[in-house]
């Protein structure tokens, strides 16, 4: 396929496909009579099939589903003022959230040497008397 056939309309790629089709079942039904629909299959599994082995259908799909999305957020805008604004809050709170924590957890802490910190995590019975503190500050 040259590149500059996915440039024309989708409805002529369309009517091409249909064309094709038609043209290949009535060629065949000439050669081998009835039998030839049921030996060719599913006229539309089959254009679906060529349709996936043009490429690019996800963009085709996409520009499908925006036009269907917009005419549907035109038709109701206060449901679009709350899509809107819920996913601005998601976003914003996720935004939010990943900051801190890459802030607090994500960055190098800093210290001189990083490497020598470490942590103390209290026994389930909660005892640090003073000697082991004592004992972990001198190491």
């Amino acid at each position: 396929m040259s590149p500059w056939r996915w440039w024309r309309s989708r409805a002529q790629r369309e009517d091409e496909l249909e064309e094709e089709i038609q043209t290949h079942l009535r060629m065949a039904e000439r050669d081998c009579g009835a039998r030839a629909r049921r030996e060719f299959g599913n006229v539309l599994l089959t254009k679906e099939a060529t349709r996936a082995q043009w490429g690019w259908v996800w963009l085709d799909q996409l520009g499908l589903d925006t036009r269907y999305v917009l005419r549907t957020l035109r038709r109701s805008p206060g449901f679009a003022a709350v899509a809107v604004l819920s996913l601005a809050l998601g976003i914003g709170a996720n935004t939010a959230l990943f900051s801190l924590i890459d802030a607090l957890m994500l960055r190098s802490l800093p210290v001189a040497e990083p490497q020598r910190l470490v942590e103390v995590v209290v026994s389930e019975d909660g005892d640090l008397t003073n000697a082991i503190w004592e004992q972990l500050r001198d190491r």
